[in-house]
């Protein structure tokens, strides 16, 4: 028969414990926006094999001595292509940046509050389960069973 007082008690999670969730789903949601702005880096690298491209066309313009206008039209191109990367380049900088403040400030204090959790609940089925082995040894010995929990776990 199992007293009352041995029972053990498991609480209601706490309001601030229930937000806590919901702080996860906010980072989760940021980290996939992220993701996405992640897709921008592809239409990037198309940007640079464009750009390679026009310069390439533009030095064989320039070495076979084509009219003037055309490799003024094919340099304009090259400078528009050229801003374009220096604009991705700070683009995939910044979101680097913000990524790596994700990690930081958001990630690790959410993955360090989740190893003590762990912690504490292993700590805790510990005691439970050394609980559960002293009654299992002192009921054996009154009844004089024969059982391997002659070890303490």
């Amino acid at each position: 028969m199992i007293l009352e007082e041995d029972k053990i008690q498991f609480r209601p999670l706490l309001p601030e414990e229930i937000a806590q969730g919901s702080k996860v789903s906010n980072f989760l949601a940021t980290l996939f926006a992220a993701g996405r702005k992640f897709l921008f880096l592809n239409a990037s690298s198309s940007i640079c094999r464009k750009y390679d491209e026009k310069c390439k066309q533009l030095r064989d313009q320039e070495s076979r001595g084509k009219k003037q206008i055309i490799t003024d039209f094919t340099r304009a191109a090259v400078k528009d292509l050229h801003s374009r990367i220096q604009v991705a380049i700070q683009k995939i900088d910044l979101i680097s940046m913000n990524t790596e403040n994700l990690r930081d400030k958001e990630l690790q204090p959410q993955l360090d509050e989740l190893i003590e959790s762990f912690t504490m609940m292993w700590t805790t089925m510990h005691q439970c389960h050394r609980f559960q082995h002293s009654i299992i040894k002192s009921l054996s010995s009154s009844c004089k069973l024969e059982t391997p929990l002659d070890s303490e776990p």
